[in-house]
């Protein structure tokens, strides 16, 4: 990390400085000479020798360079009015002060950040929770890439470190320079319960990368590619589960009144489907649906909302439940196509009795004959 300010006060060829925003002001003898990384050291009595660095100066450049001050170390970030600002522990003691970009040397910055980077990389988890709570670390900040920090921990699948960055105000739905946000790269890696912390805190299921390939998409596409035997065995069963994990979330369960229709939709068969809050019916494949739904569907089975089980009876095939239908129906109906815990509540009750059993019952026998 090349260093703001070299100092002409001191004989070291090693530390680096900042320029400080002070009266006299403090300037860089690397900035004023392109010196590089040297220092020049200012030499006391007779400064009439050849090749003297300070015959070639002005008076004036001289007072800036005798002001100088070498940087312990950057101790925090901060915003002012969108510009990065820079707190500075200088190693002669003085006061601790907040400096702009630009009076803050090049490898001083670049020593700072690296630090940062080398962290989310290498998914060191302590150093992030430190950095973040200590220096006041800008986790929004990208790298030549685009990519954030959390990119980089969410490629390591470090749970602590994603939920940290993400509580500091991450942008969870950032894009890198191949258009990958962290959920991508979190469920490309196949890190599950990193998929759930990102759906969890609101990451978008729907962004595409820049093959127009959203998370989900990607997963499908890397579990086609896994080999078939049992080499590729594991992958693919991680691959599952991060799919199934990302559809609990992507989708609400909403009660079904029935399911009207299906028909064939290349590869796959949809399924029309009848909401119980009333939203329109929609078309959606068979990994979207509870199973018995499809198999009521294909046994002709008619859906309707239950009321409550009025009667029992049994015959050749067992236990039979005389069910009032919230459309004014009634109908015998056997214990398969019941929900058992109606069953468990009708029977802890006990048969209701009397004369409305009785005219159901009329009813029903009316409309099998």
């Amino acid at each position: 990390m090349a260093s703001a300010a070299r100092a002409a006060s001191s004989a070291s060829a090693t530390s680096t400085a900042a320029r400080r925003a002070r009266t006299p002001r403090r300037a860089a003898a690397r900035a004023l000479f392109g010196m590089g990384g040297n220092k020049a050291k200012r030499s006391g009595g007779d400064s009439s020798g050849e090749g003297n660095l300070f015959d070639q100066v002005t008076d004036g450049l001289k007072a800036q360079l005798e002001g100088a001050a070498e940087v312990e170390r950057v101790m925090q970030t901060r915003k002012v009015d969108k510009k990065t600002e820079y707190l500075i522990r200088w190693s002669d003691g003085a006061d601790d002060t907040w400096e702009p970009v630009e009076n803050v040397s090049e490898d001083v910055r670049r020593e700072f950040e690296g630090k940062w980077w080398d962290a989310c990389r290498e998914g060191d988890e302590d150093a992030i929770v430190l950095m973040l709570a200590e220096e006041n670390r800008d986790v929004r900040k990208t790298d030549k890439d685009q990519r954030t920090g959390l990119h980089y921990v969410c490629g390591r699948g470090k749970s602590r470190a994603v939920s940290t960055i993400i509580n500091y105000g991450a942008r969870i739905n950032a894009k890198d320079a191949d258009g990958y946000t962290p959920l991508h790269i979190a469920a490309g890696y196949q890190y599950v319960e990193t998929v759930a912390q990102l759906m969890e805190a609101g990451a978008d299921p729907d962004l595409e990368d820049s093959n127009g390939r959203t998370p989900l998409q990607l997963v499908q596409s890397l579990r086609e590619m896994q080999p078939k035997d049992v080499s590729g065995m594991s992958n693919r069963m991680s691959l599952v589960e991060i799919e199934r994990s990302m559809n609990r979330y992507m989708w609400e369960d909403v009660p079904v009144i029935e399911v009207v229709e299906s028909k064939e939709d290349g590869a796959r068969t949809m399924y029309l489907v009848n909401w119980a809050d009333d939203s329109e019916s929609s078309w959606l494949p068979a990994d979207q649906l509870h199973p018995e739904l499809i198999e009521d569907l294909e046994a002709g089975l008619e859906s309707a909302e239950f009321e409550a089980i009025l009667d029992q009876r049994t015959n050749v095939d067992g236990p039979e439940y005389l069910v009032q239908w919230a459309d004014g129906e009634s109908s015998w109906e056997p214990a398969g196509n019941l929900d058992g815990e109606d069953i468990a509540e009708f029977l802890g009750k006990g048969k209701d009795s009397g004369a409305d059993v009785a005219k159901v019952e009329e009813k029903v026998e009316e409309r099998a004959a």
